[in-house]
């Protein structure tokens, strides 16, 4: 699964564009992004879920990525891409 999201440093603040959201960052270090949302909608194994509360965390020395909620379990790292906006 792929999500966008378009972050604002100067305003703290990141666009989670899959989900037509606005959410303010938690924490913001030289190390790492910390914010939190709620999934509209997900697939698991046992069906569809909906509102699924979900803490995101991106390392900014490693580019990793970290979804982690308490509703769906993963065990995979994505990777942040950086993209440039005109």
């Amino acid at each position: 699964m792929n999500e966008s999201f378009l972050i604002d440093l100067a305003m703290k603040t990141v666009i989670w564009v899959d989900e037509e959201k606005e959410l303010k960052i938690e924490k913001f270090t030289d190390g790492y992004i910390k914010f939190q949302g709620k999934k509209g909608l997900i697939q698991t194994s046992k069906g569809w879920l909906k509102d699924i509360p979900v803490s995101f965390k991106i390392d900014r020395i490693s580019g990793r990525f970290y979804a982690i909620s308490d509703f769906v379990k993963t065990d995979r790292i994505g990777t942040c891409e950086k993209m440039i906006l005109f």
